[in-house]
């Protein structure tokens, strides 16, 4: 608050379901202010062992999504594959990862 008018609000909720050969967590992160509003929704599944993320961002004029999911490289280290809303896809591993962290 600020002089008694809501500045800002932020709001977390998420819920996990196991269904069968599937367990599924979904994360959702809204917030508003007196400028903009967004809300991010990650839903992360396990299904037959098999990681994938969803990941989804909405602010009232724009959105995306794209979908992140666990493989295996030919030596069997664990690389991950993008999937864009165009159906673009990008590979990395986490030799990419170490490389690109501050």
């Amino acid at each position: 608050y600020s002089n008694g008018v809501l500045a800002e609000q932020t709001r977390v909720k998420y819920e996990t379901e196991q269904k069968e050969n599937k367990l599924e967590t979904e994360y959702q992160f809204e917030f508003i202010s007196s400028e903009a509003k967004g809300r991010y929704t990650l839903v992360r599944e396990i299904i037959d062992n098999v990681k994938v993320i969803k990941v989804k961002y909405n602010d009232g004029t724009n959105s995306t999504a794209f979908k992140i999911s666990e493989t295996k490289d030919e030596n069997g280290e664990a690389q991950y594959k993008y999937v864009f809303n165009d159906n673009t896809q990008k590979l990395c591993n986490k030799k990419h990862f170490s490389k690109h962290r501050h």
